[in-house]
């Protein structure tokens, strides 16, 4: 943004993206005009898309 000159965005997160989105806000929110989360987990248990999951949880690749 800053290279580009931009001060303020409007930011839409959708699915995953949600959370990135959330963070963006959470870490200037004067640099955000308005927020719209779409179809998102972004206030679910694991709020951001590449928090760790242990092995043998509901989703987990790993340990199977």
């Amino acid at each position: 943004m800053d290279r580009e000159g931009v001060d303020r965005v409007v930011v839409v997160g959708h699915d995953f993206g949600g959370p990135v989105a959330s963070h963006l806000i959470a870490a200037a929110p004067e640099r955000v005009a308005a927020l719209g989360l779409l179809a998102t987990n972004a206030f679910s248990g694991h709020p951001h898309p590449l928090s760790p999951v242990p092995a043998g949880s509901p989703g987990s690749r790993r340990g199977r």
